[in-house]
């Protein structure tokens, strides 16, 4: 009976697998049918499309604007750029084994892959032809065997940390699953039934035969092309196309470039575009060419490529033509920059080398220049300066040059960099007087040096003489710079009536130019009409610092030659803009589109000064020329030059941290019939007038010599 049991139990998996076998033969004879039938109603299809071309949709990238100076310098511009891109397996050192025996049997017959000897003579074919032709294709590029072979190298080390990075965690789930196969098989039970043993030998088979690791992830960067070159010339573009078949894996791509022929001229104006391939989706980044982006960038086409199954381009039909961006006129004058930013460099080196005995190589400085009527920016040097195509071309160790460098050449310091104006100021301050009813501008106050105690709140000449300036109206306390006036008439004014006089002339609020990134500044929020007293409480101290430009009273280049503008005006605000006009770039044939359908910039018009009337007006432009022109003026013996009228304030500001003071010198010329605003501002350069001073009094030489005053003058004649 035991007998007959057991019989019947070793019957039932032998039953079952004898339905398993049926059941594979059917699936079997299925798929055979199913091959018999596509090859009799679908072959002759299947096999003519195997034949077929490819097609491959790409974007053709419109050329971007150019941005143009004011006389037509071209600032920045696309330039076409041919690179020469190569097939990964065909730059890797040593050759990839299994793409190299894969590539030379496809060289042989049915009958040589059978023969080893065979083989191998046509991989070393293979291997040759390979070096032979990066000889070539160095020779062609116009670079050393050593210069082909880092390039080549560069490619690959980034090729395989990626294919490290995407199979190190397969390797680690595989390998642990291994080790819980090998796990359970060692604590099986010995009374497991034989077709569990016979399943976990058949898993073994399958999965983990003779414990090779698994065939590690091809990454698609193994299997793509990559660029070597930039800048192929139309010889070698001709050679390898014309004999695509010795330069296999070979791929000539056609894009553009962005470039600076100024270099690190004007880099913060024109800002930079992000690099990308074959042009497509590049963007401005800073500047205008983020600011402006949308009318510099055009419309890009598309173009359909039809390739055998080789890679090989058979044509190519263009289904859209791209449109090229709108071309940009700024306002800048290409020599007038360049001359600010020579002297900005040489202030800064002269600096360096004398009074950072600490070596922290962290000044800077800025210089603008505007037109008084209009706020067109002319110049607007920043230093340190970056160079554009370091980013355009995806220089990596340009780029982190810049990014470490201590002197922060990425700060646009014309409109990020909000420093104390100190004396500067005083400009706003002599117009809040004189918008008191109470206050008599002629009046003499006796300047003592300091204002109650001669430890404090004192006079430059004080400091460093001992002395007072003696009697002074506001126009000499102005030509002189003279602290203690303006401490003694800002007690009785009150804070407020300073801070509403600020905001009048634009401080604390950001001026509105077409640039991305200005910073606004800090005007202390002091009510305006808190009631002044004889008590002296923190508002009257307030009041006191504000009216010197000190305190948490800080501005921006930018906003202080606006100031300086508006005086020049006669009390006009203007809106600085970099922008002149946009224009459709000329065709092939020379001739312009025209520009009556382009847009409008919308810069706004200039907007009158609440409450400053002429009288106000000429009391304070007297005593910003009598800065310069006066013999006692804080910048007669700096900045008078012969033959040009300058008026203007100097500003040392102190920094509150012991460092040294920031100079300032802001003004416009000629004093006379004003044409121009500027401005100079050196960080931690010391006083005023012997730093800031003969950088000013030099620009305006170059503002002479360039033709300004006299053009500026024989038109407002007209």
């Amino acid at each position: 009976m035991k007998d007959e049991r057991r019989a019947s139990d070793m019957s039932v998996p032998t039953q079952r697998l004898r339905w398993l076998l049926a059941g594979f033969v059917i699936a079997c004879a299925g798929v055979f049918g199913r091959l018999v039938v596509l090859e009799i109603g679908y072959g002759d299809e299947y096999r003519a499309e195997s034949t077929r071309p490819i097609e491959r949709s790409r974007i053709v990238p419109a050329t971007r604007g150019r941005i143009l100076a004011r006389d037509g310098t071209v600032l920045a511009a696309d330039e076409p750029l041919i690179a020469l891109a190569l097939r990964y397996r065909y730059l890797e050192e040593p050759p990839d084994p299994h793409w190299l025996r894969t590539t030379a049997r496809s060289r042989l017959t049915p009958r040589e892959r059978r023969q080893p000897e065979r083989l191998a003579a046509e991989e070393a074919r293979l291997r040759g032809e390979r070096a032979e032709m990066q000889r070539r294709l160095a020779e062609l590029c116009g670079l050393s065997s050593e210069e082909w072979q880092a390039r080549c190298g560069r490619i690959q080390v980034h090729v395989r940390e990626l294919s490290e990075r995407v199979n190190r965690p397969g390797n680690s789930r595989q390998a642990d699953e291994r080790g819980r196969a090998d796990s359970a098989q060692e604590n099986a039970s010995p009374d497991d039934s034989w077709l569990s043993a016979a399943g976990r030998t058949l898993f073994k088979a399958l999965f983990q035969a003779n414990d090779e690791p698994p065939a590690a992830i091809t990454v698609a960067e193994e299997l793509q092309e990559h660029v070597v070159f930039e800048g192929l010339s139309l010889e070698a573009v001709a050679e390898i196309e014309g004999c695509p078949e010795a330069y296999p894996g070979v791929q000539i791509i056609r894009g553009s470039r962005r470039v600076y022929p100024g270099k690190s001229s004007a880099a913060h104006l024109l800002g930079y575009v992000r690099a990308a391939p074959n042009a497509a989706g590049r963007g401005g980044q800073a500047g205008v060419e983020r600011q402006y982006d949308a009318l510099l960038r055009g419309q890009d086409g598309a173009a359909l490529d039809r390739l055998d199954h080789h890679g090989r381009l058979l044509a190519t039909k263009i289904e859209r033509d791209p449109v090229a961006g709108h071309d940009l006129v700024l306002t800048v004058d290409p020599a007038l920059e360049r001359s600010a930013e020579a002297l900005l460099d040489a202030a800064l080196s002269r600096r360096v080398s004398i009074s950072d005995d600490r070596g922290q190589r962290t000044s800077g400085g800025a210089i603008v220049v505007i037109e008084v009527r209009n706020g067109a920016i002319l110049a607007a040097a920043s230093a340190p300066r970056f160079e554009p195509a370091v980013f355009a071309d995806s220089d990596a160790a340009g780029i982190q040059r810049s990014l470490a460098d201590p002197g922060h050449p990425l700060f646009d310091r014309t409109i990020q960099m909000a420093l104390p104006p100190g004396s500067v100021f005083k400009t706003v301050s002599a117009i809040a007087l004189l918008d008191s009813s109470a206050f008599d501008p002629n009046r003499p106050f006796v300047c003592q040096g300091y204002l109650n105690s001669p430890e404090s709140q004192r006079c430059m000449i004080y400091r460093r003489y001992g002395i007072g300036h003696g009697p002074m109206t506001l126009v000499d306390a102005l030509a002189q710079s003279c602290n203690v006036y303006f401490f003694h008439h800002a007690e009785q004014l009150g804070a407020g009536r300073l801070v509403d006089w600020g905001r009048r002339f634009g401080f604390g609020a950001r001026a509105g130019i077409d640039l991305a990134g200005e910073v606004a500044g800090n005007l202390p929020a002091i009510e305006a009409a808190a009631p002044p007293s004889t008590s002296r409480p923190r508002r009257h101290e307030d009041a006191e610092t504000l009216a010197i430009g000190q305190g948490s009273l800080t501005a921006t280049p930018l906003q202080v030659v606006r100031m300086m503008a508006a005086i020049a005006n006669g009390g006009q605000l203007v809106t600085p803009h970099v922008a002149e006009r946009i224009s459709l770039p000329v065709s092939d044939s020379g001739d312009s589109a025209g520009d009556s359908d382009l847009p409008d910039l919308g810069i706004s018009a200039p907007q009158p000064i609440p409450g400053l009337d002429s009288r106000k007006l000429d009391i304070v432009r007297e005593g910003l020329r009598r800065v310069v022109a006066d013999s006692q003026g804080t910048g007669h013996a700096t900045i008078a030059l012969e033959g040009v009228s300058i008026a203007g304030k100097t500003g040392t500001a102190e920094t509150g941290d012991g460092t040294a003071d920031h100079a300032w010198f802001a003004g416009y010329a000629p004093a006379d019939n004003p044409q121009v605003a500027f401005v100079v501002v050196l960080e931690h350069a010391g006083d005023a007038a012997a730093s800031a001073g003969p950088v000013a009094r030099r620009l305006v030489e170059c503002l002479q010599t360039l033709g300004y005053f006299e053009q500026r003058s024989a038109l407002s004649r007209l």
